[in-house]
């Protein structure tokens, strides 16, 4: 029986993604093995030319592994993507073992002038803080501070003054990197799933208006509604092609439409997107399934 570790930074408990993953990936053909980056282990043996990789006290023998969140987990990730490799085990996102980061800084440098997105500075506190007019000058108000290694639209500010940029970055680490954008002015976003390197699903993201929040990110109260792949096809080549510049089978690519100028800007590329319909579980069961064939 083919075996499939899905390595997170959670166990998976219902109704978590990795829980519903397993569920979904385990039959008579495929066992799914779910577990955090700090359960595993590897040992390398030169006299015996061999490695193993242990989960908790046992030798796993697996056949592809699925990374999440795995930036997270740098050190082990990356190392652990090598040994899989060397060992001629697939893995997903392969991105994990050509990059050393899928921090938002090294995606938007990787897409620049591949991909359209917003004009863009990024750089520590201290310099943020003490070049505010830099980005007052380039950017303009209002614009967007965010933490290079922030997920679900967590450590996301819009910033509207100078005071704003001191406010929102005093209680950071001096070597916590930020990316500050210009404010692309919208009513919504849309999320595309890229699974196999191909657009698989798409869905409207819409902010409650009555929040004041500028985030229309699901994990932070936005509204979800499916959209059609075939109404949005200029958008999916944009999604595929931002996936593949980055090497990553399974992602989810947010883009954004100036609802002035309607010009069209790609924000982030999910290394690790939430999976909020049972439709996308199938379909990234079916994609690993293939995988392990």
């Amino acid at each position: 029986m083919k075996k499939l570790l899905i390595l997170s930074s959670d166990l998976p408990k219902k109704p978590n993604v990795i829980y519903h993953l397993t569920k979904e990936l385990t039959n008579a053909s495929f066992l799914a093995i779910a577990t955090t980056y700090t359960h595993i282990a590897i040992e390398l043996n030169q006299e015996k030319g061999d490695a193993q990789i242990y989960i908790d006290a046992k030798v796993a023998d697996i056949d592809c592994v699925y990374f999440r969140m795995w930036s997270q987990f740098h050190p082990m990730s990356v190392a652990l993507a090598r040994l899989l490799a060397a060992k001629k085990i697939l893995f997903v996102n392969s991105d994990v073992g050509i990059s050393t980061s899928d921090d938002k800084s090294y995606d938007y440098c990787s897409l620049y002038n591949e991909v359209p997105l917003p004009k863009t500075i990024i750089a520590y506190p201290k310099w943020l803080i003490e070049n505010s007019h830099i980005l007052e000058s380039s950017l303009k108000y209002p614009f967007i501070l965010k933490a290079s290694n922030g997920k679900m639209g967590k450590d996301n500010y819009l910033i509207t003054k100078s005071e704003d940029i001191k406010k929102s970055l005093k209680d950071y680490d001096s070597r916590e990197l930020f990316c500050v954008q210009e404010f692309i002015p919208n009513d919504f976003d849309y999320r595309i799933v890229v699974i196999g390197s191909k657009a698989r699903q798409a869905y409207i993201r819409t902010r409650d208006p009555k929040s004041h929040s500028h985030l229309n990110n699901a994990s932070q109260g936005a509204s979800k509604t499916i959209v059609s792949l075939k109404s949005i096809p200029h958008l999916c080549t944009l999604a595929e092609k931002a996936a593949k510049i980055l090497h990553r089978e399974i992602s989810g690519i947010d883009i954004v439409t100036n609802t002035k100028s309607k010009a069209t800007y790609i924000l982030e590329v999910n290394s690790s997107p939430s999976l909020p319909y049972k439709e996308t579980l199938k379909m990234i069961h079916t994609y690993l399934a293939k995988k392990l064939l």
